[in-house]
């Protein structure tokens, strides 16, 4: 599992990025500790980048929903 500043390494999203793509229900992390830190998978990955390929592509969020 990854925190997400760990995550936005990895994938190249902005902490910003990922926050607001939970908020719109297109990348729910996995899990979330005790301090309700936000923690992804493996999975979440794939799903980082799926988003990130379609945001290449000019897709819109409603879009990607």
């Amino acid at each position: 599992m990854y925190k997400i500043s760990e995550f936005s390494n990895i994938t190249q999203l902005s902490i910003k990025a990922l926050r607001y793509y939970d908020e719109e229900g297109l990348l729910v992390p996995s899990q979330r500790n005790e301090q309700q830190h936000r923690l992804y998978s493996d999975k979440d990955y794939e799903t980082a980048r799926r988003i990130s390929m379609l945001r290449e592509f000019h897709f819109s969020i409603q879009e990607m929903k």
